[in-house]
C-alpha cells in the first residue's frame, strides 16, 4: 500500500527523464574525477571516475543508455526530445567504453531486448503477443547456448581483455560450493575464507 501512494504523484516519463538527467551529471562528475584503477588480478588499468569500480561506472553508462532507449520508444514528444537525449546517450557510449566493464556489455543487450520485445508487443494483437512472449523467453536460452558453442562470447570477453572464467573467478565457484554443502544453513561466517 505504500509503494501505490509514493508512486502516484510521479509518472512514469517524469521518472525516465528525471533519472536521465541525474545519470548524465554523475557521469560528467565522474569524467571530470578522472581516476583509474589497477585490476590486481589481470593487470589492466581501468577508468573508474568517481566510482570505486569500474563496473559501478558501467552500470550507469549502461542504465543511461538503456533509459535513452526506453525513453525514444516509449515517452518521447517531437524531435526536441531526441535533441536533449543524444548527449546523454553518446556520453554514456563514451564512458560505457572507457570502463571496460565486461559485465555491463554483456547485460545490456538483454534489456534492450526486453525493450524492443515489449514496443512489438504494443502494436500487435493478443494471439502474436504470445507467440512473440514465447519466442522472447525462448531466445535467451538459445542465444546463450549457441554463445558459449560457438564463441561470439569468448570474442565480447576477449575484447575486454577478459577469458571466458571471467578472470579466474569461476575457479572459485567449485569451493564455495563444496563448503556451502558442508555447512548449508549458517555458512563459514561473515567472512570470506582462502583457496589455494
Amino acid at each position: 500500500r505504500g509503494a501505490y501512494v509514493a508512486s502516484r504523484p510521479v509518472s512514469v516519463r517524469t521518472l525516465v527523464v528525471g533519472s536521465l538527467i541525474v545519470i548524465f551529471v554523475v557521469l560528467l562528475y565522474s569524467l571530470r574525477v578522472g581516476n583509474y584503477a589497477l585490476d590486481t588480478i589481470d593487470g589492466t588499468t581501468n577508468f573508474v571516475g568517481a566510482f570505486g569500480s569500474k563496473n559501478q561506472v558501467g552500470f550507469f553508462a549502461s542504465l543511461g543508455i538503456y533509459l535513452c532507449f526506453v525513453f525514444v520508444v516509449f515517452y518521447r514528444r517531437g524531435w526536441p526530445s531526441l535533441v536533449w537525449t543524444a548527449p546523454i546517450g553518446l556520453l554514456s557510449v563514451y564512458m560505457l567504453a572507457i570502463a571496460h566493464s565486461a559485465t555491463s556489455v554483456a547485460s545490456l543487450p538483454a534489456a534492450l531486448g526486453v525493450v524492443i520485445l515489449l514496443a512489438m508487443s504494443k502494436v500487435l494483437s493478443r494471439r502474436y503477443r504470445r507467440v512473440l512472449f514465447v519466442v522472447g523467453a525462448c531466445t535467451p536460452v538459445g542465444g546463450g547456448t549457441a554463445a558459449l558453442k560457438l564463441g561470439p562470447l569468448a570474442f565480447v570477453f576477449g575484447v575486454f581483455r577478459k577469458d571466458l572464467t571471467l578472470t579466474r573467478r569461476t575457479h572459485l565457484w567449485e569451493p564455495g560450493w563444496e563448503g556451502a554443502q558442508q555447512f548449508p544453513i549458517l555458512g563459514y561466517s561473515y567472512v570470506s575464507y582462502s583457496v589455494h
